[in-house]
């Protein structure tokens, strides 16, 4: 577990590292057809979504106060989890924005359409499995 965990923190460290160059050219790459069917296993499956989130998952709460984070970080737990069911974007008050960062990693950003929130999640793929590797609940954002 304790390899995963830095295996995400390097992740996480080569995306954020990536010029804004590497990042808009890599919004051109297709979404993988295993993603897809993982996407769709992951909101349907209480069991294969548990079993395919990196716990601690680091992330925020929705409606996070900055005052309430230890050392300005959030981690959600196994037991306090609930199940995220599929959206339907056609009718909903949200919209998804899939961006593969590379072949490897995969950030989704579900926007509301009329209030500047939004979720914000990060998915990894470790050998053939896709892992939910970051969470973030609804809550404000600015596109500054």
């Amino acid at each position: 577990m304790k390899q995963l965990l830095v295996l995400c923190s390097v992740l996480s460290l080569i995306w954020a590292c990536q010029s804004n160059d590497q990042a808009s050219s890599s919004k051109s790459q297709e979404i993988p057809e295993d993603f897809m069917l993982f996407y769709r296993n992951f909101h349907s499956d209480s069991i294969f979504q548990i079993e395919h989130i990196n716990f601690p998952l680091e992330g925020l709460p929705s409606y996070a106060d900055p005052n309430d984070l230890v050392d300005g970080k959030f981690y959600w737990q196994k037991e306090d989890w609930t199940f995220q069911k599929s959206i339907d974007f056609e009718f909903s008050d949200f919209e998804r924005i899939l961006m593969p960062i590379n072949a490897f990693i995969i950030e989704e950003t579900i926007l509301h359409k009329k209030e500047k929130l939004a979720i914000r999640r990060k998915f990894v793929k470790f050998g053939d499995d896709w892992t939910l590797a970051y969470y973030t609940g609804l809550n404000p954002y600015s596109l500054d």
